[in-house]
């Protein structure tokens, strides 16, 4: 008897650890786009922490974030498909983090993302897109116990949802004019 306690006591308990959750901000569901590229191509994604003058809210976020964000939006622009690879216009793609909000409320808890998301020519500094994209998730205990599953599945809900919105928006964009039409 002595001896089943300890294998069952592990398969208890082994059933009680959930496998941790990986930051995933990559959207699902971005396919490539019906309309034709645009005449831009995306030279540099770029991610900032606003300054405290422009944040709207905490930003509850450290150095190793903004990098993860760049390349889910990187790869994203690259599965909607939005940029043509030799498009007359270079363009950098910014994305200012104004507001990322964890809100612990007993059993459900809170991330609001704030984020002003913007298509700049490199030749002439012309803003050719600017959107502020507003998101928020919200998760329960009841759903996931572990709080640290819990928050990193927020954190990637949170962020998925305001990069899928920024390209949506990116989408409904009508054609900037040409780099030979815009004079640049």
């Amino acid at each position: 008897m002595k001896n089943l306690v300890a294998p069952l006591l592990c398969l208890l308990l082994a059933g009680c650890v959930s496998t941790p959750t990986q930051v995933n901000l990559v959207p699902t569901g971005i396919t490539r786009t019906v309309r034709p590229p645009m005449d831009m191509q995306v030279k540099l994604v770029s991610v900032i922490i606003a300054d405290p003058a422009t944040q709207t809210g905490k930003v509850m976020l450290d150095a190793t974030f903004p990098p993860v964000w760049r390349d889910a939006i990187q790869t994203s622009l690259d599965q909607a498909g939005l940029f043509s690879d030799d498009g007359s216009r270079n363009v950098t793609v910014y994305a200012k983090i104004r507001r990322f909000e964890f809100n612990p409320t007993g059993f459900s808890n809170t991330v609001d993302v704030d984020a002003v998301y913007s298509v700049v020519d490199r030749k002439s500094g012309d803003v050719v897109f600017e959107k502020e994209i507003v998101t928020s998730a919200t998760n329960s205990a009841s759903k996931t116990f572990n709080a640290q599953v819990r928050v990193i599945n927020l954190w990637n809900q949170a962020t998925q949802e305001n990069i899928a919105k920024f390209v949506q928006a990116l989408e409904a964009m009508p054609e900037p004019p040409s780099a030979a039409a815009a004079g640049t």
